[in-house]
């Protein structure tokens, strides 16, 4: 099935093929971060039309910073110490914002690198947002956690 998308600010289109419209979402976030958005981050609008013309608009995020490499040679591995983090003891890291979304922070047990997610709203929540993820660096407590003083022994 054949999806065209409208990204509303620059006017510019593109046509791609999906099976729904969940992938076409999909494809065009793919096609978004093929732009130069730069290291900053940015929401935008496009618009969906989907074959009959029924037209979607949904809101994605360009631009953010790339996930930080974690010690040299290894993925992440994001846990949430609720010593470290806080929150609720049975929900650590974790808090409740505006409508259904939640801010979810983990840090990677090797590095001590931060990872903050915030959660999607429904719909009919406002204002709406999109999941987004930043990162920030280790600090001195992230490091201490994670039993490092910060120098990189695999370097």
């Amino acid at each position: 099935m054949k999806f065209e998308i409208l990204e509303f600010e620059s006017g510019e289109t593109e046509t791609v093929e999906a099976s729904d419209l969940e992938e076409a979402k999909t494809r065009a976030q793919e096609w978004l971060d093929g732009g130069n958005w730069g290291d900053v981050e940015e929401y935008v609008e496009v618009k969906i039309t989907d074959e009959a013309g029924t037209e979607t608009t949904v809101e994605l995020v360009v631009g953010a910073a790339p996930v930080p490499d974690c010690r040299k040679g290894s993925d992440h591995t994001w846990e949430s110490p609720f010593e470290l983090l806080g929150g609720l003891e049975e929900n650590p890291g974790v808090w409740g914002l505006q409508g259904t979304q939640l801010k979810i922070i983990e840090v990677c047990c090797q590095c001590g690198c931060y990872r903050q997610t915030i959660t999607k709203s429904t719909p009919d929540n406002y204002p709406r947002e999109p999941e987004r993820v930043t990162y920030r660096k280790p600090d001195k407590k992230s490091l201490a956690w994670v039993g490092s003083d910060g120098d990189n022994e695999e370097e």
